[in-house]
């Protein structure tokens, strides 16, 4: 074979991706024929970003059946009075004694708690500390032992938290000799009979 009669190969063929025959060899990845790459900016980004979302829940909608999400909402509610129709009597009640029972415990805890205060200060606990006492004093209740005792116990482990009268210590008074008079003046004025003998 001569120079001219050689065959052309094809290399784009032999790379790792296959190539389209139909394309040309001319093409360049650095951009001689090829598109330019498109630069976005932020505000780009987020508009395009709210258009899809926009257009992605209006076609969920649609696809539901609905035109607008507040046809949505509507049908839902009204698919929930629906549900709440069908209840029978006894579900009803069944769900108002269950109400009914979960506010009872909550009033049986706030009661506890008023009570187990109640006993703190009685114990002679110091008004900041009775939260604390009662929260020490709450895991040493047993059914052999009540709050009042438990109570105790804290107190005994604990005494700083007992209200300690502590006598505060007598202030001095001063007083000046003689009333002061309605007008100012003073007959025995301690400060004129002193500035007087200075004369």
């Amino acid at each position: 074979m001569t120079e001219n009669e050689m065959l052309k190969l094809d290399l784009q063929m032999f790379a790792e991706g296959e190539a389209d025959p139909a394309e040309g060899t001319g093409t360049d990845s650095t951009g001689g024929e090829g598109k330019p790459e498109a630069i976005f900016t932020q505000e780009d980004l987020n508009r395009i970003g709210t258009k899809e979302k926009a257009s992605g829940r209006s076609s969920m909608l649609k696809d539901l059946g609905f035109e607008t999400e507040e046809d949505a909402k509507a049908a839902i509610t009204k698919y929930q009075e629906w549900q709440k129709s069908q209840q029978t009597e006894v579900e009803r009640q069944n769900e108002a004694l269950a109400q009914a029972q979960k506010a009872n415990e909550n009033l049986e805890s706030q009661n506890k708690t008023l009570l187990a205060e109640i006993s703190a200060l009685k114990a002679g606990v110091h008004g900041d500390s009775v939260e604390d006492v009662i929260t020490l004093a709450q895991r040493l209740v047993t059914e052999d032992k009540t709050i009042d005792e438990a109570i105790g116990e804290v107190l005994e482990k604990y005494p700083q938290f007992k209200n300690e009268t502590v006598e505060e210590p007598k202030k001095p008074i001063i007083t000046v000799g003689g009333n002061p008079s309605a007008k100012g003046e003073s007959k025995n004025d301690p400060f004129k009979a002193i500035i007087d003998s200075y004369k």
